[in-house]
């Protein structure tokens, strides 16, 4: 009897759940923490590895994947700090302070891999990507902090209530989409590096 009631109720199980499968796939980004449209944004490294710290060609394509990431992180914070001049909402400043905290630590992480890479024996060609791999994360993290910086101003002024003239705004929000344009293309320059 237990050997056929398995099976029976394998079955059984699948059936219940097989209508709900669409239900649960729609709604599994919204469960996993870290996960915001399809954007990892869990404070921590997802590609560099330091087991392949003595293959430095490996370990600069993953470095090269990680700062990838980084960029996408401050792309969508930029954003999200503009649509913040249009209609401030505190959820968004949450996941805003959450990207921050996530680019602070790939900061550090990336930074220390490269450190540690560095050391290794390098082609000359790699050791003179590393500088400008370290400046790129660190630009990439003061765009986070500057992010952070007029998020707060927004704050302020919502808490505040600070009003400011029609064609001020118009004039911040302009600004702010131009900011964001110029992060825009310096994230996209990451993946095209033409000469």
């Amino acid at each position: 009897h237990l050997a056929n009631t398995h099976p029976t109720f394998s079955v059984l199980s699948t059936l219940v759940f097989l209508p709900l499968l669409g239900f649960f796939t729609r709604s599994a980004s919204l469960i996993m923490a870290g996960k915001e449209g399809g954007m990892d944004i869990e404070p921590r490294s997802k590609y560099i590895d330091t087991r392949v710290m003595n293959t430095p060609t490996i370990a600069l394509l993953q470095t090269k994947n990680e700062l990838k990431r980084m960029g996408d992180i401050a792309r969508s914070m930029v954003d999200d700090v503009v649509e913040q001049f249009h209609k401030y909402d505190a959820k968004r400043t949450a996941r805003i302070k959450q990207k921050e905290e996530t680019l602070d630590v790939l900061q550090r992480e990336i930074s220390a891999f490269l450190v540690q890479l560095s050391r290794q024996p390098l082609d000359p060609g790699d050791s003179m990507e590393i500088p400008i791999m370290l400046q790129m994360v660190s630009g990439l993290e003061h765009v986070g902090d500057q992010s952070e910086i007029i998020l707060e101003c927004l704050r302020r002024k919502k808490e505040e209530r600070v009003l400011f003239s029609s064609p001020a705004m118009a004039e911040l929000r302009a600004l702010g989409a131009k900011a964001a344009e110029l992060v825009h293309r310096c994230v996209d320059s990451l993946e095209n590096r033409d000469d």
